[in-house]
């Protein structure tokens, strides 16, 4: 009797795990909003599967693609994904991002087949706003990157069925860390009991706040400017729409960061220039207007800060408030937001200029620490640490018909960062921002009407070519950029198509 109130609290548990969204997932840290995190650097420290080694060797190749509805428009989202969903269906891997606006999709990116999708009718007849860019759904995000690990924290591949492979038991990293012993050994498997006490609830699979058992939704805003709560596992809406931002915004990635869900209407379209924060368990909608245009997205800093670039300004938002900062100004025109990383002891933020620089500050104080000439106008930037340590910056122009990604190389001598040339890839037809796994630059030539897309890995230390797609893609990129996922590359394509490259997985 008590094993099997054991092993009922423990499947509990599980299925809390799903809904709760734990942050990182079965094969290192999740790709959980627009540029991976909440400090928007497009960097997965960890992978089970991609390293700069392993892309050396054969086997990184083409693993399917999948067609989107018809119906939507050729507008998609970068990809968010959730690595360890515990449903009725069993474990799932789910990739989910949005399509003109108004759609939403999830897809079993283990499968490669769909899971759900959903599309919203219009109230008050708002038309999306098609400037640029569509803006990618957010699941909850931690302020920091979690350590390689085992289970739902782990950089240990991931397995795919409850059950192990013949003789080699229950799979442990099924359940994570914490959760304690497998269950009962039964006739089709090996193991031992489960442990007589409760093992302790892990903190990434809680709800903010330390509340337990609450679903925490995929986020997603339509044109209208409505924000929507959708349940993981079938796209239900498990929250009351909510109006977020104004009706034909042109909205921004979205990021549930401590409870609080933010989002901003960039320049371009009705309502610009804004950032929103709505609290989740008030429903309170705070907003702060800038003086200057917004580029992109807030970034957040460790301690849950926001940081903005609006026009010539480096501005600093409290969290939920919006509380605003001016930390800096500069002579010229901000055309990237603020990108956010440690540089040994000290957390900085960087952000192209229209005059071709990069400007590094000082994310407490809002000092300058450092300025690099870079070619063209930086319009899209990454970051990233190697495996010996060193500290890089990637830098191209996403707006342009032919750029190079051009690799920086950054270091912090007392109070002043140092920036020293790096490497250079090969030119590249609309080069997307880069993403960065585990030491290797994922770049994408997005290409353009009658000349495909192509995919290519390159050594994050020294810019060569490890692999590149070929001809598997069938049509060019428009708004969708990368994103990754345990051992994964997608994005999708003008024709509705969402396309992944990796290394085949066994599905026991």
């Amino acid at each position: 009797m008590k094993t099997c109130k054991q092993l009922s609290w423990m499947m509990s548990v599980l299925l809390t795990a799903g809904a709760a969204q734990a942050q990182i997932g079965r094969g290192g840290p999740e790709w959980t909003t627009g540029g991976a995190d909440a400090q928007r650097d497009s960097f997965l420290k960890y992978d089970s599967y991609i390293s700069p080694a392993s892309m050396a060797k054969p086997g990184f190749v083409f693993l399917w693609k999948q067609k989107l509805s018809a119906a939507t428009s050729a507008r998609l989202s970068q990809a968010v994904v959730m690595q360890t969903f515990i449903g009725y269906r069993g474990f799932k891997q789910l990739a989910f991002m949005s399509a003109g606006g108004n759609s939403i999709y999830a897809l079993d990116y283990d499968l490669g087949r769909p899971y759900w999708e959903v599309s919203f009718p219009i109230v008050g007849g708002a038309t999306a706003c098609t400037t640029a860019g569509v803006s990618s759904p957010g699941r909850n995000t931690p302020l920091a990157p979690g350590a390689p690990g085992r289970g739902l924290g782990g950089s240990r591949p991931a397995y795919h069925s409850s059950k192990g492979k013949p003789g080699e038991g229950y799979p442990a990293d099924a359940v994570g860390p914490g959760f304690g012993a497998p269950p009962p050994s039964t006739s089709s498997r090996t193991g031992t009991s489960a442990a007589s006490a409760a093992p302790a609830i892990p903190a990434s699979i809680m709800a903010p706040g330390g509340a337990f058992g609450r679903p925490l939704p995929v986020y997603f805003i339509t044109s209208d400017g409505m924000l929507h709560g959708l349940g993981q596992s079938n796209g239900k809406e498990v929250e009351k729409p909510i109006p977020f931002l104004p009706a034909g915004s042109r909205a921004s990635d979205v990021a549930l960061v401590n409870g609080v869900v933010y989002a901003a209407s960039l320049q371009g379209c009705a309502g610009a220039n804004q950032v929103f924060a709505l609290d989740t368990e008030s429903k309170a909608v705070q907003s702060w207007k800038a003086d200057g245009e917004l580029p992109a997205a807030p970034a957040l800093s460790s301690k849950g800060k926001l940081y903005v670039t609006a026009g010539k300004s480096l501005v600093q938002l409290e969290p939920k408030s919006l509380e605003a900062k001016v930390l800096s100004t500069q002579t010229s025109s901000f055309v990237t937001g603020a990108m956010l990383f440690k540089l040994k002891d000290k957390e900085v933020a960087a952000a192209g200029t229209t005059d071709s620089k990069i400007a590094i500050f000082d994310t407490a104080t809002g000092d300058l620490l450092g300025m690099a000439d870079v070619q063209g106008k930086p319009t899209a930037l990454a970051t990233y640490d190697d495996a010996a340590g060193a500290r890089w910056l990637l830098v191209t122009d996403k707006d342009a018909a032919k750029g190079t990604v051009q690799a920086l190389k950054l270091t912090l001598d007392g109070d002043k960062i140092s920036v020293s040339t790096g490497w250079s890839s090969p030119d590249l037809d609309a080069p997307a921002q880069p993403a960065i796994i585990n030491g290797v630059v994922f770049a994408l030539s997005k290409g353009k009407a009658g000349k495909p897309a192509t995919l290519y890995a390159l050594d994050g230390t020294t810019g060569k070519k490890l692999w590149d797609s070929g001809t598997s893609v069938a049509s060019y990129v428009t708004t969708s950029g990368l994103s990754a996922s345990n051992g994964q590359v997608y994005f999708g394509t003008a024709d509705n198509t969402l396309y992944a490259f990796g290394f085949p997985q066994e599905r026991q």
